[in-house]
């Protein structure tokens, strides 16, 4: 096998659309002959992110946007922070009975439910304008 050869080397890729991508400058490699193969090869990447009570006693408006989050659905771009209420309040529940709610016990999701306003008023989402019976 060439030196010069694009086989068995690594490049990181630019795709251009479905079925093509574009991996820079190959004029040093020797000429593409045919039926080429590229594998994806997925790197580490390091995540830092910081800690949940700094992020989640702060308003959104005191927490500036960050470029490398996106949201699914932009109709619904609150749920994140009813879902840290909805996961805190579940947490609290497991703490204080020790267990997890059952599943259709009414007394169960009244309890959770009230757990879940005491939390959401610590960010501020209004849940004296939230309905039980909205459930």
């Amino acid at each position: 096998m060439d030196s010069d050869s694009i086989n068995n080397t690594i490049h990181k890729v630019k795709v251009v659309n479905p079925y093509c991508f574009k991996i820079g400058d190959t004029r040093k490699y020797t000429e593409y002959d045919s039926n080429g193969i590229g594998k994806q090869l997925r790197t580490k990447i390091e995540l830092k992110f910081k800690p949940f009570k700094e992020v989640m006693l702060k308003g959104n408006e005191e927490l500036p946007s960050e470029m490398n989050l996106a949201f699914a659905d932009f109709e619904k771009i609150e749920n994140n922070q009813l879902a840290h209420v909805a996961f805190e309040a579940l947490d609290e529940f497991q703490a204080e009975k020790k267990v997890m709610p059952k599943a259709w016990d009414l007394e169960d999701s009244s309890h959770f439910f009230e757990i879940s306003k005491k939390i959401a008023e610590r960010y501020d989402l209004k849940p004296d304008e939230w309905k039980e019976d909205g459930l």
